[in-house]
């Protein structure tokens, strides 16, 4: 289901930064993409020099027409690479959908390979871990819980 054209959602990002608002953009993937869309869509949003990026791979949900998933552990571990890369280390990398798929108690690689956070609790249309085990991912591997998303 597509209601606006990738350059219409394009627009729109780098109209909320002309006007000086900070910009979240990422994407999801693991949908039927090649490398070649990957790459393409990590270096879109590169180019939209976004203060926090959202990396969500997709979970096969009923209700959703994809069925399956076509990426690994592996193969998120580099997108986030890239990710980081492209974007810099000094913006917000946040790993959200689909990491209790892909990550379920590996969670330090997705650290290790420049995420530096992560979206708890329950999603769009997929639920989730309960944000406490969250917490206690989080606490087991050293990190600090922000009870903020503002870095001030």
């Amino acid at each position: 289901c597509q209601t606006h054209a990738w350059s219409e959602r394009y627009e729109t990002c780098e109209n909320v930064r002309s006007v000086g608002l900070a910009l979240c953009s990422g994407g999801i993937f693991g949908m039927g993409e090649d490398q070649e869309d990957r790459d393409a869509l990590l270096n879109a949003i590169a180019s939209l020099s976004p203060e926090s990026t959202p990396l969500n791979f997709y979970h096969p949900n009923p209700a959703l027409p994809i069925k399956t998933r076509n990426i690994n552990r592996a193969e998120a571990i580099e997108i986030i690479k890239k990710a980081r890369a492209l974007l810099g280390e000094d913006r917000l990398l946040m790993v959200a959908g689909g990491r209790e798929l892909l990550f379920n108690g590996h969670e330090q690689e997705m650290f290790k390979a420049g995420a530096n956070s992560m979206v708890i609790g329950n999603y769009l249309t997929t639920e989730g871990l309960a944000p406490n085990k969250d917490k206690e991912i989080l606490e087991s591997l050293g990190y600090e819980v922000a009870t903020s998303c503002d870095p001030q």
